[in-house]
């Protein structure tokens, strides 16, 4: 396997675990608001807001050095 397809296969592992952990916020965040806990709601979804911009610099960061 090249170093290039190594890097890619290595992207696409770390989107699957991100979209684990984006479903599992969510997740959260649709269980506090079916029990009427709005803010508890809220902070489930700006963790994951953070948590997204973080992972989006982070991922256009090793798309450039490919």
């Amino acid at each position: 396997m090249t170093e290039k397809n190594a890097a890619i296969t290595q992207i696409i592992k770390a989107m699957q675990r991100d979209a684990e952990d984006v479903m599992n916020q969510i997740d959260l965040a649709a269980g506090d608001i079916g029990e009427g806990r709005r803010n508890g709601a809220v902070g489930a979804l700006a963790a994951l807001d953070m948590s997204l911009e973080r992972r989006s610099i982070y991922r256009r960061t090793i798309a450039s050095s490919i």
